[in-house]
């Protein structure tokens, strides 16, 4: 009988603690907590379209997208903001000229003094017959169907675009079940995870060719007949496969880099292009350059480009209709990339600039000729006068005369923004 006593009383017990630990267990906590957290600021086309839109004095450069060169003057895209006006003259000291203020600017092309640039969902053609204080002359609405955000590239949402962040007290609320055995972090986090973008030299997304302008966003190459310079019209578009990221116009066709491979394209008829061939590869990010023989590519992986590759691949594009890949080249992080006669530049970010030597011969060959591990670079332009380099923190411009030694000439400061 004790035995039998013992056995329920340790019943009991148990049925107890169970029923104990399961009205514990259910409890619910709501609680709230004000933090600050960064808000994103919407505003419509009706908005943008009457802030101001003109030239600044003595507007830092926080940070570097396109890099132009326009004549004697260097061009520099701070995306989403406007366009920093430089005459560059002189390589080794380059002034300082304007700063034209375009709100979600995320490129531009130029032809004839007239300047084409992108204000969110709006194409914008400026005068730039007085270099130091272009002119607005038209604005072309609706254009841009898929627009460059503090998001990154969207579809334009009805009337709506992110155009900011701001800092906000927000209310925090959270509902959920107490289990005693489980430690809850007591701190919540928020983390941006938005970063900037930039987009240069190799990396450009507008260009002109034959009286058009032709553009890129995530999907759509788009066309504009820019005949009469006073005007743009929009004709059409056409969806390619993979995101679009770069545009390379050669003689009568362009050369589209996209995370899937490259599409070439004849401008033959530059009102209607049509799609000639695609060289596909691995998904990575993926700058072209071309000259009479051979497209020159740079592929990167990364948690935003995806794929595995990091290395530079020469393409026979001979016969456009059937591009075949001839020669790789293993790098480290590969970006944007130049090409100057035999010369093939190319930036690597955080790992430094480097340069070969691209030789035929009976077999092709690649002769690296500089090793510039210490030269952080994003972009490159070996432009007539000094060739050009975009880093983190400066934009330099150097001699590359002696092609195994290049020298600095002069540089361009960064400012980061807050």
């Amino acid at each position: 009988m004790k035995r039998t006593n013992n056995f329920i009383s340790r019943g009991l017990v148990g049925l107890l603690t169970g029923i104990l630990f399961l009205s514990v267990s259910c409890d619910r906590i709501t609680y709230e907590q004000e933090v600050m957290a960064k808000v994103a600021v919407f505003k419509t086309m009706a908005e943008i379209r009457k802030e101001f839109v003109g030239t600044k004095d003595e507007v830092e450069l926080q940070s570097t997208g396109k890099i132009y060169i326009y004549k004697d003057y260097l061009l520099i895209n701070e995306p989403l903001k406007g366009i920093h006006f430089y005459n560059n003259s002189n390589p080794a000291k380059p002034e300082k000229i304007t700063f034209l203020a375009v709100e979600g600017t995320s490129d531009f092309a130029i032809k004839d003094d007239v300047l084409y640039t992108d204000n969110y969902a709006d194409l914008l053609l400026f005068d730039l017959k007085n270099i130091a204080k272009p002119t607005l002359m038209k604005r072309v609405e609706d254009v841009f169907k898929t627009v460059n955000t503090v998001w990154g590239w969207k579809p334009m949402n009805g009337t709506k675009v992110v155009a900011g962040w701001k800092d906000s007290l927000v209310t925090y609320k959270n509902t959920r079940e107490h289990t005693p055995f489980i430690q809850y972090d007591k701190d919540v986090k928020y983390y941006d995870s938005f970063g900037g973008t930039g987009q240069a030299g190799s990396l450009a997304r507008f260009t002109i060719s034959k009286n058009h302008l032709y553009t890129v966003d995530i999907s759509d190459l788009n066309w504009f007949d820019i005949s009469n310079k006073n005007t743009a019209t929009y004709v059409d578009k056409m969806r390619l496969q993979g995101l679009l990221e770069t545009i390379f116009p050669y003689k009568d066709n362009l050369f589209i880099g996209t995370t899937q491979g490259m599409h070439i394209i004849s401008l033959e008829n530059p009102a209607a292009p049509k799609k000639i061939s695609t060289f596909a590869h691995f998904r990575a990010c993926d700058p072209v350059v071309v000259n009479d023989k051979y497209a020159f590519v740079t592929l990167r992986s990364g948690i935003e480009c995806g794929g595995g590759s990091n290395e530079l691949q020469v393409i026979d594009i001979a016969n456009l209709s059937n591009p075949k890949l001839k020669l790789t080249q293993a790098l480290k992080s590969p970006y944007g990339l130049g090409l100057s006669g035999n010369m093939v530049y190319l930036t690597e970010g955080m790992n430094g600039f480097r340069s070969f030597a691209f030789e035929e011969g009976q077999q092709l060959s690649l002769k690296e000729v500089q090793n510039l591990p210490n030269m952080m670079s994003y972009d490159v332009i070996p432009g007539p006068k000094s060739m050009i380099v975009i880093g983190p923190k400066k934009i330099c411009q150097y001699d590359y005369q002696d092609k195994s030694n290049i020298k600095e000439l002069g540089c361009i400061n960064i400012t980061p923004g807050s």
